[in-house]
């Protein structure tokens, strides 16, 4: 009962202060787990191991809520496809935590940062990271599928529930700006997660970035006229190396 009154707290105190992070946060419901080391959320849950939790101060505890949130801020729970599950956790957790510190937080010891992997997606980074990894990896909270509850009528598709995640991130991020109280860097982020500029290049495979197949049809037609710079950008963008 003491922990929960501890995330209570810290998630209370991230309302003034961080209100993108709290609504976030706000909307998932605390799940004592002792089978989890740390903390961790599949976009229904931010679940919790009550040992870990009563060792962090409540500024580490802002930031790992913090760290979860930004899980979900960046679709990650929806993102992993066939991609090893601690390789993906790993490439996550250096893609966002980088941006809990600018955004003022606090992490645990030993969380995953690196400079050159600061600004990257995870799949990016999921293809840069060594094929050995030391014997102790420091996973300050992990991400987890999204899966179906099929015993619940209410329980959504794995697609219904990206939607709505990304409905809330927007009412979210908007309130949160509207308040001056949105970090620039997080803004842009978020914005080319929810809008991005060539839709379905997320979805690219584990080995590569490619471009999704496209036709022209409906894409861009003035009077029946099909413009084909379309296909030209999209030839480029196969090409290019990240």
């Amino acid at each position: 009962m003491e922990t929960i009154k501890k995330i209570t707290k810290a998630r209370a105190g991230l309302v003034l202060s961080a209100p993108f992070f709290a609504s976030i946060s706000l909307h998932l419901k605390l799940k004592e787990d002792l089978e989890c080391p740390t903390a961790y959320t599949d976009s229904v849950v931010l679940g919790y191991n009550p040992k870990f939790v009563d060792k962090l101060s409540n500024a580490e505890l802002k930031g790992v809520i913090c760290h979860e949130v930004l899980h979900i801020a960046m679709l990650h729970p929806f993102r992993r496809n066939s991609r090893d599950h601690l390789r993906w956790n790993i490439a996550c957790d250096y893609a966002i935590n980088p941006i809990v510190k600018e955004a003022g937080f606090s992490l645990p010891e030993g969380a995953l940062l690196e400079d050159r992997y600061k600004g990257l997606e995870a799949e990016v980074i999921f293809n840069l990271l060594p094929k050995q990894f030391a014997t102790s990896i420091n996973l300050i909270g992990e991400v987890r599928d999204y899966k179906q509850d099929k015993s619940d009528k209410k329980s959504n598709t794995l697609k219904q529930q990206e939607k709505n995640w990304k409905i809330t991130l927007t009412g979210a991020a908007q309130i949160a700006k509207a308040q001056g109280k949105l970090p620039a860097g997080l803004d842009r982020m978020i914005q080319e997660i929810l809008q991005p500029k060539f839709p379905g290049v997320r979805s690219y495979p584990d080995s590569s970035l490619r471009m999704p197949k496209m036709t022209i049809h409906g894409l861009f037609q003035t009077k029946g006229i099909c413009i084909l710079v379309c296909i030209f950008l999209r030839s480029i963008l196969q090409h290019l190396e990240l």
